[in-house]
């Protein structure tokens, strides 16, 4: 059975969660894809997942997408411009 691939970022904001993917190209090339979603409790009381929000939960989607870009562009400003001694 294959292991099971880690997301190489993740972050929750009460029931908005961000996730990004590490992806692997030719060489060295490397990008992201992020992922964002909502927690909710279907009609059976099962937590669940939907990438559809509330108006209320824009501000904390806006966070979250802040979050995951910063992070993503803090590893890309590494890889292209190591700090010398």
């Amino acid at each position: 059975m294959a292991e099971k691939k880690k997301p190489a970022f993740k972050e929750k904001l009460g029931r908005i969660r961000v996730v990004a993917w590490a992806n692997q190209g030719e060489g060295s090339d490397t990008w992201y894809n992020v992922e964002i979603t909502r927690r909710y409790r279907d009609s059976n009381g099962k937590w669940a997942d939907a990438n559809t929000f509330r108006r209320d939960d824009l501000p904390i989607v806006m966070k979250a997408a802040d979050m995951a870009y910063d992070w993503i562009w803090k590893r890309k400003v590494a890889e292209s411009d190591p700090i010398e001694d």
